[in-house]
């Protein structure tokens, strides 16, 4: 679970460089609020993905 919230944070931290640089989102709330539903989602989704690979691979 550890590796799935490291990367959903780079990921996250990536993407709000990328948007502050760009202009995208002036807003710091709304930058430090983008970041969080990207790690939360980001986190559950690949640790979702993980349980889910695992039980294809146990099936046969």
């Amino acid at each position: 679970m550890q590796r799935y919230l490291m990367g959903a944070t780079l990921f996250g931290l990536i993407w709000a460089s990328i948007a502050y640089t760009q202009h995208g989102v002036d807003d710091p709330i709304q930058l430090i609020a983008s970041v969080l539903v990207f790690i939360i989602l980001g986190t559950a989704i690949c640790w979702l993905l993980s349980y889910v690979v695992k039980w294809f691979r146990n099936q046969k």
